[in-house]
């Protein structure tokens, strides 16, 4: 396919029409993430709007927070990507990363970097960073957990607990009270306990609002392979396991990807290595349709619920149209190359296909190529797309669970 750099156009201003007509077009922005950086650029501009390195960004980019680091002093600066102007800032000393940023962006949690996880701590020590305070709050714990994310009040911290803490070989989602302190006990919606349980987290994504985390797990024991998504209410401060058919039970991180309809009714399943997808309905927590899909082939996957009736699926090099009425595929497509993310216009009338090299530009419709975009300063495009959450390698590593 030839590759052509074209004006292309997902949403925020109003601009002069750059390739041609005097009339005003909307122009797109592509979420970009390269390593520890992060970054925003219109489609047809030969510069980046925004960019930031050691950064997280909120759920749906609304804010960015990054430190900055002079000695042994360190500045948590959170930014509004759409302008760079800095909404918040606090001052602390030491070495610290950046690892959850709440929904509002106005609260982020920190550690000291390094590799905690690796190293399998007896004692966690947080920082939370927050909007309304002077300083950070320090939190030591006993025990060996990581950040999960913020409820959406932001008065709490859902950690995942390692056990035992220097030799892990299971865990479990708590609730940290971040004005007591105090480590308490998750239970499910219908008020049984979270217990550990052994397990692989795979994946995550996180609800268009900003209020349910979605993880999928895989778990061996005794011979049985099985597979389930977590759900974490981040308003309700409840968690569910909702059962997911046994052919998604040896699905590898890669060939497994998550996307969250716009209005949060359902959550989509995909096996690339398995070629299954499965339908869970958000609202009554449970699997309501799987059909055969035919995609990935084995290779990184990705999926992308579209503002229409459309879901995107991607592995390697090749891209599918499910349509989500029939959940059959309606149309496909090859790339140029293997493909690090999605995203679409509003519209639904182009699909931006991340690969290393650049953004490829597909309609839909026919899965013509319209256009490549190679993205000013942003390098190798590792993630395109607000799209699912990626985990800390040592999540997927350990044989653990909720």
């Amino acid at each position: 396919m030839a590759r052509k750099t074209v004006c292309v156009t997902v949403a925020v201003g109003w601009f002069l029409a750059a390739c041609g007509g005097p009339e005003p077009i909307e122009t797109d922005l592509l979420y970009l993430q390269q390593g520890d950086a992060v970054s925003i650029v219109a489609a047809g501009d030969s510069s980046e709007s925004f960019r930031a390195v050691t950064a997280v960004p909120s759920h749906d980019w609304s804010t960015v927070v990054r430190t900055e680091t002079s000695g042994e002093s360190v500045r948590v600066v959170a930014l509004d990507p759409s302008t760079g102007k800095e909404m918040w800032s606090q001052a602390t000393t030491g070495r610290l990363a950046v690892k959850v940023v709440s929904a509002d962006g106005s609260a982020a949690v920190l550690e000291p970097e390094g590799g905690r996880y690796m190293r399998s701590p007896t004692r966690t020590k947080f920082l939370i960073a927050r909007r309304s305070t002077v300083a950070p709050q320090t939190i030591e714990l006993e025990g060996n957990f990581a950040p999960e994310a913020f409820s959406t009040d932001t008065q709490s911290l859902f950690v995942v607990q390692y056990l035992p803490a220097r030799t892990p070989n299971r865990y479990q989602v708590r609730r940290l009270d971040l004005t007591t302190g105090e480590v308490t006990d998750v239970y499910s919606v219908d008020a049984e306990l979270q217990e550990a349980m052994r397990g692989t987290a795979r994946i995550q994504a996180m609800s268009p609002d900003g209020t349910r985390l979605y993880t999928l797990y895989t778990v061996k024991n005794r011979g049985a392979s099985y597979a389930f998504i977590h759900v974490l209410s981040l308003d309700e401060l409840w968690a569910h396991c909702v059962d997911l058919p046994e052919e998604f039970a040896t699905a590898p991180q890669k060939a497994s990807a998550l996307a969250v309809s716009p209005d949060g009714q359902h959550l989509y399943v995909a096996n690339g290595r398995e070629r299954i997808l499965a339908e869970v309905d958000t609202q009554a927590l449970t699997v309501t349709r799987t059909a055969p899909v035919d995609f990935a082939n084995g290779a990184r996957a990705h999926a992308l619920h579209s503002s229409g009736d459309k879901l995107y699926l991607a592995g390697g090099t090749k891209v599918s149209v499910v349509d989500l009425e029939t959940l059959e595929v309606v149309n496909w497509w090859e790339t140029n190359g293997p493909i690090t993310g999605l995203q679409a216009r509003a519209d639904d009338t182009r699909v931006y296909v991340g690969r290393t090299t650049g953004v490829d530009v597909y309609d839909p419709a026919t899965g013509n190529s319209v256009g490549f975009v190679d993205p000013p300063g942003s390098g190798t495009v590792g993630r395109l797309g607000p799209v699912a959450r990626g985990l800390d390698p040592a999540r997927a590593k350990y044989v653990c669970a909720c």
